[in-house]
């Protein structure tokens, strides 16, 4: 068997991770204007 130059795993795992930091990135920037005055 032989991979090809895209890993699966690899691929989903940073998709994961970029949803997860940009998730989270929103969720601060959301509560910071939530409690601005």
């Amino acid at each position: 068997m032989r991979y090809g130059c895209s890993k699966p795993d690899e691929v989903i795992a940073t998709r994961c991770c970029v949803l997860l930091l940009f998730s989270t990135e929103l969720d601060l920037c959301a509560r910071v204007h939530l409690h601005a005055p």
